[in-house]
Parts: structure tokens; sequence; C-alpha cells
């Protein structure tokens, strides 16, 4: 059997990086442990001496479940123990998660989402950015719908709970700790449209004759995520043809798109296919699925609820949320809260009226979490000015006072989230405000995690978590009913 080496942790007091086989025997004094080999730095062949104690994990990904191996290292003069437990993310998260992560923060008006972009594929930031906010409290980690990315969002949340672990131990027992840190839900974004905003990506085709060369590039000073580089001694050495943008540090704002003075710069869909998500969702340990749309009463919208993503979607889904700008039509939320929630999708209608109704209900008393995100200005918020987060703030109390006044529909059992535009004054504008749930970053969040690491990260995401709804237990009632919990 192959061995495969998966790193375990940090020793706090001397920063030795500890590697082991995955194949876990007893070991010895030496640095033979687990019938594999200790290795420090990741180099093949070394055996390092342990450290008196430390704590570890092993985490990896089976079937549509994330295990996890949590070990504490102890040793004196004559003895090696350890103590291990191992936690099956569908299984233990639901009795700790759900009863004291996530799903509580959403009742009490708490709940903060970390937005890495439904386009954004740079593994280099998303990692540690995942790491910062999951310990910092995040709830959750929205990623795009890519293996790479959701496999570095997963590596970010393992980073957190091994810091976690390596300054708890010394204070708490082992499983004290885990149960302390909550691991964060994951979130992959889809949609039904291919030039929905979110998934849209920013290229340039050049050659040497292109006046790019000679020209002052505002493109480069307008893109918020670095992605276009700037013309280098481009005249000396035009062959080289530094100039270009990066595929997979673009996120779709298109900023770029009206400063271009030769107008050289296009867009191109990086849409998921349907086959590409439902595989997804079934190798990898993903909680919660977002669906962008710009027009929920498009057939695209309704034909995506009646394929097998629809349908893999309800069965394992801890959270639906549905992002769409603000709608004319209030009723339109009932319609989408009906085909999300049916398991035959085919029997909902729309009346002349604008109404939705259907002939029958589903009896799955298993429903996932349904989470309505306002979308207000998508991809401003590291603008960091109030006009980007009212559009956002204004649409999620308007949608709340229409649910208030509406208890007897099916929408009125969602929860409602900020998004588009949020930013510093995000929380403090959302003051008084009753039946807003939570807050969703991208933008600002990433660049003030970037500059300011994990502080700056904690410092964002308590400032929400001290936020309390005055309409979050009421909402977190009817879900309760809904749910038969």
């Amino acid at each position: 059997m192959e061995s495969r080496r998966v790193p375990m942790g940090l020793d706090e007091r001397n920063g030795t990086s500890l590697l082991l086989d995955k194949r876990l025997l007893l070991g010895t004094w030496c640095g033979q442990l687990l019938a594999g080999r200790c290795l420090r730095h990741a180099t093949p062949g070394r055996h390092e001496p342990l450290p008196s104690t430390a704590a570890f994990v092993v985490s990896w990904n089976r079937g549509d479940c994330r295990r996890t191996k949590l070990y504490s290292l102890h040793k004196n003069s004559n003895l090696m123990w350890f103590k291990r437990r191992t936690v099956d993310s569908r299984r233990v998260q639901r009795r700790l998660t759900m009863q004291a992560g996530p799903l509580t923060s959403l009742q009490q008006g708490c709940w903060f989402k970390l937005i890495c972009g439904a386009s954004y594929n740079e593994l280099a930031q998303i990692t540690p950015l995942t790491r910062d906010y999951a310990l910092g409290g995040a709830d959750c980690i929205d990623c795009a719908a890519d293996a790479a990315v959701v496999q570095a969002v997963l590596d970010g949340i393992d980073e957190a709970q091994r810091c976690w672990l390596a300054q708890h131990d010394s204070k708490h027992s082992l499983d004290r700790a885990a149960s302390v840190f909550e691991r964060p839900w994951v979130m992959v974004s889809i949609t039904d449209d291919e030039m929905e905003p979110h998934f849209r990506k920013a290229r340039v085709n050049l050659d040497v004759s292109s006046p790019c060369w000679s020209c002052p590039a505002p493109c480069v000073r307008t893109c918020p995520a670095d992605a276009i580089s700037m013309p280098v001694a481009a005249q000396s050495n035009p062959s080289q043809l530094p100039f270009g943008i990066a595929e997979t540090r673009c996120y779709g704002c298109g900023r770029c798109i009206p400063v271009c003075p030769y107008r050289f710069i296009e867009t191109y869909s990086s849409k998921q296919s349907t086959e590409q998500i439902v595989n997804l969702i079934r190798e990898y340990p993903i909680d919660a699925i977002e669906v962008h749309t710009r027009d929920p009463r498009n057939e695209t919208f309704s034909t995506l609820w009646r394929s097998e993503l629809g349908r893999t979607v309800r069965s394992k889904m801890k959270l639906v949320a549905i992002s769409m700008p603000e709608p004319s039509d209030w009723s339109v939320f009932e319609y989408v809260a009906r085909l999300v929630d049916l398991e035959d999708s085919e029997q909902i209608i729309m009346t002349d009226t604008g109404a939705a109704c259907t002939e029958h209900a589903s009896n799955d008393p298993r429903k996932p979490i349904l989470l309505w995100q306002c979308d207000g200005r998508p991809m401003t918020g590291d603008l960091g000015g109030r006009g980007t987060t009212r559009a956002t703030v204004q649409y999620a109390e308007r949608l709340a006072a229409y649910l208030r006044s509406n208890p007897s529909l099916l929408a009125a059992r969602g929860f409602i989230q900020c998004a588009g535009g949020t930013n510093a004054h995000t929380v403090p504008m959302l003051q008084g405000t009753r039946g807003v749930h939570g807050v969703a970053y991208g933008g600002y969040a990433r660049r003030i995690g970037i500059e300011g690491g994990y502080e700056a990260a904690r410092q964002l995401v308590q400032q929400v978590k001290r936020r309390r709804s005055a309409g979050g237990i009421e909402a977190a009632d009817r879900h309760l009913i809904q749910t038969g919990d």
C-alpha cells in the first residue's frame, strides 16, 4: 500500500513541523513514530526526536465526508503515549456545529461569511485567508465550484484547527479543544446564467503591434485584485509580452472594461457544468451551496432545480443560499422557496398575478436551511464607502419587512444576509434593523485579510458577532417548524 504523508501540526515551542505517514502504528523514542517517519521540514529520510508534548491532526476526504484524527502526544524519559479521537465531519459536526456553530449564528443574527469569490482561483491567497477567518470565528467560507479551490479552503480550515489545538492543548483536554473549535461550513457558488457577473473573467489579446505598449494602462490602477500586469520595458523588448490578465486572480468585477481606451478587454464565462458540480459535491465535504441568478423566473433557473444537481443539493446540503438583485415583484421569493423546497419542482407554476402555486408539496422532512442573499452592489465592497453598502442594507430591510408582513409564506422561513458592497460601514448601518441575520464580505474582507492577517480578520468577524438581530430567534423558530426539529 502506498503511503501518503500528511501535514500534522506545529509544536508551539520550537516550531517543528511534523509530517507523518498515513499508516498509524506505535513508534519509538528516537522518532520512529506510528511505523512511519517523523520528519522535519518534509526532508525524506531524516529522523528527528519528538517534542515532549504536541497536538496534531490528520485529515482526509472520504466520499462527501471529511474525516479527521486528532492526536495528543505525551512522553517522558521512559514512556510515550497518545490520546486519539476520530472526527467524522458529517456525523460529529451535526452534534457540535449544528448546535453551537453556524446555525446558532443565524438564529442570533450574527452569521459571518467570507466570500473568496465565485470565480477567484488564487490558491496561494485562499488558504491563508480561510485559515485566518476560520480562526477568527467565521461561520462559512464561500468559494468557487472548483476542486482545487475547495481543497485549498479545506486545507485552510485544517490549518486553523491545528493552530487552535496547538494553542489550547496545554489548557484543555484534547476532546474539549476539539469541541470548542467549530469548523466553518464550506459553500460553493454556482449559477444558472452564463453571463452572471460573478462568473465572468476578463482577458485581453495582444500582439507586438498593440497600442497597449505605449498606453498609461488605467486598467492596472483600476483592478482591485492586482490581476493585470504593467508592460515593463516593452519598447526595448516587445517580444516578451509582459502585459496580461492573471486568470486565477481575476474575479470579474469588470472595472477594467470601461477604462480601456482601446476597448481591447473582453469577458468570458467561468461557469461550471452541472456534471462538474454534482461530482464536486459527491467527492468533497461541502456543506452549503449558493445559487446566483439574475432572473429566477427564467427557464434555466427552474431547469437547474429539476436536474440531477437540484436533487443532489436537496439531499446533501445543510444550507441553500439564493443570491439575486432586488426584484420589482416580491412574490418571486415565494416562487423560489417552493422551487427549492419541492422534490418534484415541475409541479410549480406561476399564475397570471405572478404568485407561485403548486399541486402538492414534498413530504421529505429533511430540508436544507434557506438563506436569502441580498446582493446590493456586487463586487464593490473593497471601495470602502458608505454608498456601496447602502444598497444591500436597504434591500435587506425591505425584504425583512415583506416577510414579517407575510409570515405564512414558505419564503418567510428563510434567513436574510447582506452581501454586495459590504464593508466597515455595513454593521453600523444595520443597527436597529429587525430580521437580518448575517453579513457576507468579499473584496473588503480579502483586502484587509491579505494586508492585516489574522488580527484584521478577527476584528471584522467580531464586529458581526457583537451584533444581535431582533428578528433572529423568530426566524429560527420558523425554520425549526419547517424542518420538524
